[in-house]
């Protein structure tokens, strides 16, 4: 009977050794080989260098940085932001100062890629207890709607952004902050691509003005990673976007007057232009100052909109920009919240290879050794009652 037990007891050893290696196998698999979908998950890098670690590098002939001389926009530009960012306050339908009952309306513009990580930031933002209870959040992104489409003022996507303030209780005037990011293809090269895209998001954020009397702030975000895509090549159009958006803010700091937001300087053509969240990184590369990278998981099959998990990071890179940028948190966060210090988003880093399969052989051996000791008392169980 003992040597019957001991047979079955190192026969059930080996299963579950056996069985605990493939599933360490199949750990490393899942941790180093590629997801297989529809997706095209050879392009993990393209070799480009995000604009906020291009330091005195050039990008075909062009400087990085997200404002001009670095990532941090001129003291002048910066303390005007602040300023402006103070006066928004809770408005009445009609625009006037409600502050108890009033709404702050916060918008978004651009594409569908655009409208899926606005909701994302938007579910995490009302569970937000640092929100200010009077910010309404709206979103005003539309799939297949392009730059072109909304750069015309007369088109449909403005009435069908309306309609969803409408819906969300939110007047015209009550729009004071909005969140923009979009893209438009050509086939000319840099910089006459990126260059187009810049005139039409600065006839945007003119619409914009025009259309909501009351706006203050527009905050202008770049593309994702675009190398994973099989229907289309976006990349280096997805990089070159965010060239798109420094020449537009670069423009109203030197003057422009196109997108004019300071009355005491001529007509006012536009609100004043902000860096929203800066989200390009080139794909698992990490990027310096966040961690941020892009996997191929992070994207569904068409590897153009992002997965639960990239609309995560996404998402939360949205809040959390709204939480400290100093003329964002000024009416995002509530009276209560304004002193919290709030920490700037910075992504796990991944662990080394040799550490996951550290950690992962650990947890195989653990397996085996509890499974070996609830055998050990099974079978002294079995010889006590024989006996």
């Amino acid at each position: 009977m003992i040597f019957h037990s001991d047979i079955s007891f190192f026969r059930s050893s080996y299963i579950t050794m056996f069985l605990c290696v493939l599933l360490l196998f199949n750990l490393i698999a899942v941790l180093f080989i590629p997801i297989v979908n529809a997706a095209d998950c050879q392009t993990t890098s393209t070799g480009l260098i995000p604009i906020t670690e291009m330091d005195d590098q050039l990008y075909r002939g062009k400087e990085g940085g997200l404002y001009p001389d670095g990532n941090t926009p001129p003291d002048e530009f910066q303390n005007a932001g602040i300023k402006i960012a103070t006066a928004i306050q809770p408005l009445d339908i009609f625009g006037k100062p409600f502050i108890t009952n009033g709404t702050i309306g916060l918008l978004s513009i651009g594409m569908s890629i655009t409208s899926m990580e606005f909701l994302t930031f938007r579910q995490l933002a009302l569970s937000d207890p640092l929100r200010n209870p009077n910010l309404v959040i709206v979103n005003g992104a539309i799939e297949g709607v392009g730059a072109t489409s909304i750069a015309n003022k007369n088109s449909t996507y403005w009435k069908a952004v309306e309609n969803r303030l409408n819906i969300s209780g939110v007047s015209v005037n009550q729009v004071q902050i909005v969140w923009l990011k979009e893209i438009s293809r050509y086939s000319k090269g840099f910089p006459e691509d990126a260059e187009m895209l810049t005139e039409l998001l600065k006839t945007i954020v003119q619409i914009l003005k025009e259309k909501y009397p009351n706006i203050s702030i527009v905050y202008i975000s770049d593309m994702n990673y675009g190398g994973y895509t099989t229907n289309a090549i976006l990349e280096p159009y997805s990089y070159q976007t965010s060239f798109s958006v420094k020449w537009l803010i670069e423009s109203q700091i030197n003057g422009d007057l196109d997108t004019n937001y300071d009355v005491m300087k001529g007509p006012v053509k536009a609100p004043l232009l902000r860096w929203g969240p800066y989200l390009w990184a080139d794909g698992t590369t990490i990027r310096k100052d966040n961690n941020l990278s892009w996997k191929c998981l992070d994207y569904i099959d068409d590897g153009i909109h992002l997965s639960s998990s990239g609309l995560e990071k996404s998402g939360s890179l949205l809040l959390n920009f709204f939480q400290t940028d100093p003329t964002a948190r000024t009416w995002y966060l509530s009276e209560d919240s304004k002193n919290e210090t709030i920490d700037i988003l910075i992504f796990p880093a991944p662990l080394p290879i040799i550490e996951i399969f550290v950690i992962a052989l650990v947890v195989v051996i653990g397996i085996i050794v509890i499974r070996s000791v609830w055998q050990r008392r099974k079978t002294k169980n079995t010889e006590e009652e024989d006996g």
